[in-house]
This record gives structure tokens, C-alpha cells and sequence, in this order.
């Protein structure tokens, strides 16, 4: 009941009002604050709004205001009001239709953003570099990813070189980001440098193709924004061949 009177516009405490009202019959603005636990001045402005929508009306007797709802048929009316009523807009909108599509303008290469959670999240990213088959840079490496991703990482790796994927990744000189630049190297068809670990960041950048993915490391729950935008990756991997060179 209270969820079809929402379709057609009442507010939960409208809603709440109305049904105390329809049970009580007539009632004084006091009794319902009472029945309600609203406070009176704010009934008086909930009973004013079911007025103006004609669903509630009210008689003034010795001096006091006693309010009642009009027949619950009254709601079938404002059904077909708001059908009505959106008639007329649509048929507003459809004269005005041809004027908004030659006014509309959209933007060409518009970035795709989407978003990725979890450890399933990442494998998807992962993935992408491998089905796009283009170097694979990182900046910010911070050598956790094999902790979050212990099984699936070392198999990524053996089909990143089978599939001649070469890698640029800038870790942090830290004792995670030593070791891990370490094991890249060793994987192969890699090339490792190291920044200072005061320049960390609270995320990963990747970069690969057209794509720019914004990772944040987390055993708990990992996730990244990825971002497919030629314009927004060249500028990254301009970024990113900055920081390489000043890198050691």
C-alpha cells in the first residue's frame, strides 16, 4: 500500500499521515501529532500538502480545525492526472526534439572510465594488457601485487613473454620494490628502474596501448579506474618517460 502511494507522489511522511488519517477518520492536527510522534507544526505542513493535492480536506468546528481524507477513489484521479500530464510533456518534448538534436554537439574521443573491484577487478585489467599485446609500463610499483594476486600473477607473466609483451616498470626503492624489481628481470623481457621512496604514491599507474589504469594495491580489497583515452594515455606515458629518465 505505502509503496503505490509513493508512485504517485507522496512523501513517506505523507504517506504515514494519510493512512493514520484514513484509520481515524476525522482528527485534530494535535491528535495526529500525537498518533503520529510528528510534531503539530510540522502535521500542519504535511496536512497543507495532502490538501493541495486534494486528497485531504477539513471542517471547522467550535472554533478548531478537524481534517479528513477525501475517498481513497480521489487517488485514481491523480493517476490520471499525472498521465496526463505526461502526455503533454512528451508531446512537448517531441515538438522540440528536432530543435535539442541539432543543438546537441557530442564530443568526439569521449574517455570510457570504468571501475573495477576486487581481485576479480584486477585479473580483468590484467587481462586487457595481455589481449592487447603492447608494452606494458608501470609507474609506482610497489611489489605487493604478488601478494594480493599470488596464483595469477606468475601465470600472467609466462603469457606476457610468450606473448612478447615487453615491460617498463618504475618501482619505489623500497625493500618490496627492490625485491620485485629483481623478479622482473628475472622473468625477462623486462627493464627495471627505481624512484625515491618520498615520492610515493597512494596508487599505481599502468599504461598500455590507449589505456590508463589507476590502481590501488590493497590485500583487502584492491580496485582500479580504468580510463580508455588516447589523449589522457599519451599524456601519461609522456609523464611516465619523464620519470624514467630521472629514475635510476
Amino acid at each position: 500500500m505505502e509503496e503505490a502511494l509513493r508512485r504517485i507522489g507522496l512523501l513517506d511522511n505523507e504517506i504515514k499521515i494519510y493512512l493514520t488519517l484514513l484509520k481515524m477518520g476525522s482528527a485534530l492536527a494535535s491528535e495526529l501529532a500525537e498518533k503520529t510522534d510528528f510534531h503539530r507544526v510540522y502535521v500542519y505542513d504535511v496536512l497543507k500538502s495532502l490538501t493541495n493535492k486534494g486528497l485531504v480536506t477539513y471542517v471547522i468546528k467550535n472554533n478548531k480545525k478537524y481534517f479528513d481524507v477525501i475517498s481513497p477513489n480521489k487517488i485514481l484521479d491523480l493517476l490520471k492526472e499525472k498521465e496526463d500530464e505526461i502526455k503533454k510533456q512528451e508531446q512537448e518534448i517531441q515538438k522540440i526534439l528536432p530543435q535539442l538534436l541539432l543543438l546537441h554537439k557530442p564530443r568526439k574521443n569521449r574517455p570510457i572510465v570504468e571501475v573495477y573491484e576486487g581481485k576479480e577487478g584486477m585479473k580483468t585489467i590484467f587481462n586487457d594488457i595481455l589481449r592487447t599485446k603492447k608494452e606494458w609500463l608501470t609507474i609506482g610499483g610497489t611489489g605487493h601485487v604478488p601478494k594480493v594476486l599470488p596464483y595469477f600473477i606468475p601465470g600472467w607473466h609466462l603469457k606476457r613473454k610468450k606473448a612478447k609483451i615487453k615491460a617498463r616498470a618504475i618501482f619505489y626503492d623500497t625493500k618490496n620494490g627492490r625485491k620485485r624489481g629483481k623478479e622482473f628481470l628475472n622473468i625477462g623481457l623486462a627493464e627495471v628502474k627505481h624512484m625515491p621512496k618520498e615520492y610515493v604514491l597512494p596508487a599505481t599507474i599502468y599504461l598500455w596501448e590507449n589505456k590508463t589504469a589507476i590502481v590501488l594495491i590493497s590485500e583487502e580489497k584492491p580496485y582500479g579506474i580504468l580510463i580508455e583515452s588516447k589523449e589522457i594515455t599519451k599524456s601519461f606515458k609522456a609523464y611516465f618517460e619523464l620519470v624514467w629518465r630521472m629514475s635510476y
